[in-house]
């Protein structure tokens, strides 16, 4: 089951990197939540600080709790892929989608990071499933593995986001 310490990782470094950079800007982070139009703007700024707490309670309980750490995740990177979906069908395509630190603006959301956000809930979703029942990390090689699967994971999650950024449509 080292493959569920190993989700527990690539979560943990994905939202570390997603809480730094909110916590450099949280203005341009509101102004994207903002931008999503799934609230009335007088509300967006307590949604972002909803958001952020979110993601923090997530980091906390990968490391404390794992499978609800992983759920929680599954629960965010779904409303994430779920806001973006809405504001494709509705057309509205070049908005900064959040994801990435001050000065990488994304200005054009699509189907391919709906999907790539559906597919991290999953494998969220199913680590969890598993991490019920996962025993502790018994040997060395255990750790090893650990190391090696999570840092692919974070490898992978890299590559699909270099790929994603030439993405315009």
């Amino acid at each position: 089951m080292v493959f569920v310490y190993a989700l527990v990782l690539a979560y943990g470094a994905l939202f570390i990197s997603s809480l730094t950079h909110k916590a450099r800007d949280f203005g341009a982070f509101r102004r994207s939540v903002i931008d999503y139009r799934l609230t009335h703007p007088s509300l967006a700024s307590a949604l972002s600080v909803i958001l952020v707490a979110g993601e923090a309670t997530c980091l906390l309980l990968l490391g404390l709790m794992p499978a609800l750490g992983l759920s929680v995740a599954a629960g965010l990177l779904g409303f994430y892929g779920l806001a973006m979906a809405i504001n494709i069908l509705k057309g509205r395509r070049h908005i900064d989608c959040g994801c990435y630190a001050p000065g990488t603006k994304r200005s054009v959301i699509h189907w391919g990071m709906v999907i790539r956000n559906l597919a991290m809930a999953i494998a969220a979703s199913g680590g969890a499933v598993f991490a019920q029942s996962a025993p502790a990390i018994a040997a060395w090689l255990d750790y090893v593995t650990l190391l090696a699967g999570g840092g692919g994971l974070i490898i992978l999650y890299c590559v699909i986001e270099t790929s994603l950024q030439g993405v315009q449509a």
